[in-house]
C-alpha cells in the first residue's frame, strides 16, 4: 500500500468511526424534550450505509487488481504475403502491400493506440521503419523477417572529399539464389558516362571502387552492377560533394635525402599541399623550400611536421620540448626511422612515446591490400599485377593506447600513432614506398600517404556533420549531428530550422524529414555542407536490409518461436464502484430523512 492509499484509508476509518460513535450516543443517551430516540436496527443501518459508502469510495479510488492475458498483435510490414492470415489480431502499417484484408494503420503508434493490452508484436515482413521503431521499444517483439533482398544492401559514399584527393565507394550487393542474374562487377562512371574504375564483386558480395575528386562542386556519378555475362542488372546514383577547402600545411625535415623523401615531397606538391621543407645535404649545405623552423609560432601555423631520425637525433632538448608542446596544441608530429636505433637512440625515440627494439622479422613485405584482391582496372581486364615488394625495419615498436597507422599483408603494424593532448605522434619504419610508383601504383602511394597525413594532421576547427543514414530518402527520417544550430537550404530555396538536442558527444543533433528529392545544404557554423536526397524508391534493397537489421535488434523471440502466454496485472474499471457509491449516498441521505425506526 503506498502512502497516499495510507492517508486516504486513515481519513475513511476517521470518518467511519466519528459517524458510528455519534450514531451510538443518538440511541443510548436520553432523549430531550422533542428528540426523537432511533431504535437499535436503525442505528445498525445506518452504521452499516455508512460503512458501504466508504468501502465504495475506497474501491472507486483504488478499483481492485485483475489478471489479463497479454495480447499479441500481428504487424504487417512491405514484404509481408498478401495472402497471410493472421490468427491473432493484425495490422498493416502504410508500407505493406495492398490487398490485405486487416485493418490499416498510419503507424504502429496508432495501432497500439487503438489495441489496449498490447505487450507482444509480430512483425511480419521486412520489419519495421525508423518511424515505428521508437513506439515497439518496450515489447516484447518477434520477427517473422522476409526473404533478405537481391541487389545493393549496402553503400558507404564519400564524405565531402578535398579537391585533388581520391575516395572510395564501398558496397555490399545480395545475388540471391538465380546464378543467372547474380551479380558479379561493379562500376563507377563519371557524369559524361565515362568508366572510372571497375571491379569484380568479391565472394561475400562486397566491392571498393576508386575514383579522384576533381574541381569543386556537387556531381552525380553512377554505380552500375553487372552480371556473368556483363548485362547491366542495376544503376544507382551516387552523389558526390566535392568541397575546395585550406591544403594541409606540412613541414618537412631531414638529416639528409633519399629517394624516399624525393618521392615524399614530390606527392606533396602534387596533391597541392603547402610545404616547408629543410633538408640537409651536408654539414655546410641545406636545401630550405621556404623558411622552416621550429619556434613555437611557428609550429602554430603547420598541420604536420614530418621529421626523420636523423633531424629528431639532432635537435636539441629545447627545440624537442618546444616540438612536444606543439603536439599536445594540436600539431601532428610523424618521424620516419631510416635505420635501426641504438641505445642512445632508442631514449631519445621513448620522449616520443614509443618503445623501440629490434625485432626477427622478415625485412621484405608486401603492404595489406586496401582492396579486394580481385580488382579490375578500368582499361585492362588483365589479371592484376603482383603487388610491389617493399622494405621496413626489422623492429617491434609499441607504444601506450596506439593504432596501426599501416599494416604488412603479415599484419604486422608497419607505422603506429597514438594521441598526445590535442594533437598525435607517430613512428614509420616502412623504408621505401617510392618503389610503389616505379612500378606503375602512384596512386598506390599517393593513398597511402594521403590516408597518413589525414590520420595524424591537425583537427579542423570545424568537424564535419554526420547523417545516419547516409544515404537519405524522401519522406524517411535523417538524423543530423553538427557541433552547432543547424538549418537546411532545400532544392526550392526554403529554409528549414532543426530542432536540435545535445548527444552524449557534444554535438547537436536533430531530425529532418527530406520532402523533395535533389541537393540540399545544411548551413551550420558559417559551412555549407552539400547532401543529396534520394527518390523514395531508390535504394529499395538497402531499405528493405536496413529496415530487416533494425527490426531484427529490437526482436526479443526469433521468428520462428512462440513466446510464452504472459498475463498482465491491472486494475479494474473504477467507474461501477463510483456509481455504486453514488447510489449508497443517495440510500444514506434517504433513509436518514425516513420517521421509521424511532
Amino acid at each position: 500500500m503506498s502512502d497516499l492509499q495510507s492517508v486516504i484509508a486513515a481519513l475513511l476509518a476517521g470518518v467511519l468511526v466519528i459517524s458510528s460513535a455519534r450514531l451510538i450516543a443518538q440511541a443510548v443517551r436520553t432523549p430531550a424534550s422533542g428528540f426523537r430516540q432511533p431504535r437499535a436496527w436503525r442505528v445498525a443501518a445506518l452504521i452499516a450505509l455508512h460503512a458501504l459508502s466508504a468501502t465504495l469510495l475506497w474501491l472507486a479510488l483504488f478499483p481492485p487488481l485483475q489478471s489479463r492475458p497479454d495480447a499479441e498483435l500481428a504487424v504487417l510490414t512491405a514484404g509481408a504475403n498478401a495472402d497471410i492470415h493472421a490468427a491473432e489480431p493484425a495490422v498493416a502499417l502504410p508500407e505493406a502491400p495492398q490487398g490485405i484484408a486487416v485493418e490499416r494503420v498510419p503507424d504502429l503508434a496508432t495501432a497500439l493506440r487503438r489495441h489496449g493490452n498490447i505487450r507482444q508484436l509480430h512483425v511480419i515482413g521486412n520489419g519495421l521503419s525508423a518511424r515505428d521503431r521508437d513506439a515497439a521499444r518496450g515489447l516484447d517483439l518477434r520477427f517473422s523477417a522476409s526473404a533478405m533482398p537481391t541487389g545493393l544492401i549496402e553503400l558507404a559514399p564519400p564524405h565531402w572529399p578535398r579537391a585533388g584527393q581520391n575516395w572510395q565507394l564501398r558496397g555490399r550487393v545480395n545475388g540471391g539464389t538465380d546464378t543467372k542474374a547474380m551479380l558479379t562487377k561493379a562500376m563507377l562512371l563519371a557524369p559524361d558516362d565515362s568508366v572510372i574504375d571497375r571491379i569484380t564483386i568479391d565472394a561475400q558480395g562486397r566491392f571498393v571502387l576508386n575514383a579522384q575528386a576533381r574541381s569543386p562542386g556537387q556531381a552525380i556519378f553512377q554505380l552500375r552492377l553487372l552480371d556473368a555475362d556483363n548485362h547491366v542488372r542495376e544503376t544507382h546514383a551516387v552523389p558526390v560533394a566535392t568541397r575546395s577547402g585550406d591544403p594541409l600545411r606540412v613541414a618537412l625535415r631531414a638529416g639528409g635525402t633519399n629517394a624516399e623523401l624525393k618521392y615524399l615531397r614530390r606527392w606533396i606538391r602534387d596533391a597541392g599541399l603547402q610545404l616547408r621543407s629543410d633538408l640537409r645535404i651536408s654539414p655546410v649545405v641545406n636545401l630550405r623550400d621556404q623558411a622552416s623552423d621550429l619556434s613555437a609560432a611557428a609550429l602554430a601555423n603547420i598541420d604536420v611536421l614530418l621529421l626523420d631520425d636523423r633531424a629528431w637525433y639532432s635537435l636539441g632538448s629545447d627545440e624537442r620540448s618546444v616540438v612536444l608542446n606543439a603536439v599536445h596544441a594540436g600539431l601532428g608530429v610523424l618521424v620516419l626511422l631510416s635505420d635501426e636505433p641504438d641505445r642512445n637512440q632508442q631514449q631519445q625515440l621513448a620522449a616520443l612515446g614509443f618503445a623501440v627494439n629490434s625485432a626477427d622479422v622478415s625485412r621484405t613485405i608486401r603492404l595489406r591490400r586496401q582492396q579486394p584482391v580481385n580488382s579490375i582496372d578500368s582499361t585492362n581486364n588483365a589479371t592484376p599485377q603482383k603487388q610491389q615488394e617493399l622494405s621496413r625495419r626489422t623492429l617491434r615498436v609499441e607504444a601506450d593506447a596506439a593504432r596501426p597507422l599501416l599494416h604488412a599483408d603479415d599484419g604486422e603494424a608497419l607505422a603506429l600513432w597514438h594521441a598526445a593532448g590535442r594533437g598525435r605522434v607517430a613512428l614509420w619504419w616502412l623504408t621505401d614506398s617510392f618503389r610503389l610508383v616505379l612500378s606503375g601504383a602512384a596512386n598506390e602511394h599517393a593513398n597511402l600517404w594521403r590516408d597518413a597525413l589525414s590520420v595524424i594532421a591537425r583537427p579542423g576547427a570545424i568537424p564535419a556533420p554526420r547523417f545516419t543514414p547516409d544515404n537519405g530518402h524522401v519522406g524517411i527520417q535523417t538524423l543530423v549531428c553538427a557541433s552547432a544550430e543547424m538549418r537546411v537550404l532545400t532544392p526550392d530555396e526554403r529554409i528549414v530550422a532543426l530542432l536540435a538536442h545535445d548527444n552524449n558527444h557534444g554535438q547537436r543533433c536533430a531530425g529532418f524529414w527530406p520532402q523533395s528529392a535533389g541537393w540540399h545544404v545544411l548551413q551550420s557554423s558559417d559551412q555549407a555542407w552539400p547532401f543529396y536526397v534520394h527518390e523514395r524508391n531508390a535504394y529499395t534493397a538497402m531499405q528493405a536490409w536496413r529496415e530487416q537489421l533494425g527490426t531484427a535488434r529490437l526482436a526479443t523471440y526469433p521468428g520462428a518461436s512462440q513466446p510464452q502466454q504472459a498475463s498482465a496485472t491491472i486494475r479494474a474499471s473504477p467507474f461501477p464502484y463510483a456509481l455504486a457509491w453514488l447510489l449508497s449516498l443517495a440510500a444514506l441521505w434517504l433513509f436518514e430523512r425516513l420517521r421509521i425506526g424511532h
